[in-house]
């Protein structure tokens, strides 16, 4: 009898298994966040790191995103965007500042200038 309830519990898991979805690929977060600074006045200092390859359009998106995400607790909000390349010097690449109406982008031209070329 034990050996027949042992044997029906195994082909029962083996059933549960057949419906299973493949596995999915994650794909990495286009940014990480460095550091969040909300203060009592209202505003909000967030600073992000991109994980990929920059693009003035993908930072608009990203910062626009972060900003849509938190203006409805803040009256303005400041995204700083660094990229892989300039992590050990420091310079931002973006700055993307919501002020209550609008949001303004600005890049910095230099950091496009630092790069070097490998090939």
């Amino acid at each position: 009898m034990l050996k027949t309830i042992i044997g029906a519990a195994i082909l029962l898991s083996f059933f549960g298994c057949g419906n299973a979805p493949p596995p999915t690929a994650v794909s990495p977060a286009p940014y990480t966040v460095i550091s969040e600074q909300p203060t009592a006045s209202g505003a909000d200092a967030v600073s992000i790191r991109m994980t990929g390859p920059p693009s003035q359009a993908a930072v608009k998106s990203i910062a626009e995103t972060i900003i849509n995400e938190r203006k409805a607790r803040f009256t303005s909000v400041t995204v700083t965007t660094y990229v892989p390349d300039t992590g050990s010097s420091g310079l931002v690449y973006a700055t993307s500042t919501f002020d209550g109406h609008s949001v303004s982008h600005n890049f910095n031209d230099r950091v496009q200038d630092q790069r070097i070329a490998t090939h």
